[in-house]
């Protein structure tokens, strides 16, 4: 015997996953009076995904007095959004139209059950081993869906040749480039050993490891104690003076910076190696 919950819904009538509301034309697949009614007669809310609604006779009554529809002997109508699980084909296209040249295998998904619409994969939804999707239906709803994943593209890296040590500035010449089968990064990674010179490892990388950005902090451009050049921004005006640096800082922060006459104190932007700039007066 069909269970009293499988035998509900195998009974209730479809609404297209696009449309918000039930309209006389659905009503009318169960009930032929109502297609005396314009099909496009608004009946009331379509229920959610994996939800049910249902019309009661009485209400159906009341429903059929206001667009002229003569009733007949109405029963309770069920209406249901039709849902079924994502197939694992449709993920995987999806996520290759945003990675096309990468190489990705699913490993599991989601199974929860989904209404019929467009389904994507951002790539602001790659986090880890964990691709997270939607599928678009209705006016503006997205049901979200996901999967576990290995994803990886052929990447030019920056590798280590030798250990990089915390603290310590790296030395462009103790990295090469090679081109490796690495996962996506959100973050652009660096092109050529020459753009990491300088950095500063927050964390010890072994000689042969790609080494990404997000492990490193810029490199300090201006030290405490040190003699700056100060460019002084007065409206259309731009002057030059001298300043102590009161704290070290790397490109685009801001620092405390000492005028050496006045002795007073003011902040000021570092814009590259002993160079800083400051909006008006000193």
């Amino acid at each position: 015997m069909m269970p009293l919950a499988a035998w509900v819904l195998a009974a209730c009538l479809a609404v297209d996953a696009g449309r918000e509301r039930i309209t006389a034309a659905d009503l009318a697949r169960a009930l032929p009076e109502w297609s005396q009614a314009p099909p496009g007669a608004d009946l009331g809310y379509a229920p959610a995904p994996g939800l049910t609604r249902i019309l009661r006779a009485p209400e159906l009554r009341r429903l059929a007095a206001e667009h002229g529809v003569a009733p007949e002997a109405a029963s309770d109508v069920c209406f249901q959004r039709p849902v079924e699980p994502v197939p694992v084909e449709r993920m995987l296209a999806a996520m290759r139209r945003r990675l096309p040249d990468a190489r990705i295998r699913i490993l599991e998904a989601s199974r929860a059950a989904a209404p019929a619409g467009e389904i994507d994969f951002p790539l602001t939804g790659l986090r880890g081993n964990y691709w997270f999707g939607a599928v678009a239906y209705g006016s503006g709803h997205r049901f979200t869906v996901w999967a576990r994943v290995e994803v990886t593209l052929a990447i030019k890296c920056v590798v280590a040749s030798a250990d990089l040590i915390p603290g310590r500035p790296i030395d462009a010449a103790q990295l090469h480039i090679e081109t490796r089968d690495e996962p996506p990064v959100q973050s652009a990674p660096a092109a050529t050993p020459e753009e990491l010179a300088g950095w500063i490892p927050r964390r010890r990388i072994a000689s042969g490891d790609a080494v990404d950005r997000r492990w490193l902090d810029p490199p300090v451009l201006v030290k405490r104690g040190q003699l700056v050049t100060v460019e002084v921004v007065v409206g259309a005006a731009r002057l030059k003076a001298e300043g102590l640096a009161e704290t070290s800082g790397s490109l685009g922060q801001t620092i405390s910076v000492q005028n050496p006459d006045s002795k007073r104190h003011y902040r000021a932007r570092v814009e590259g190696a002993g160079r800083v700039s400051v909006k008006g007066t000193l």
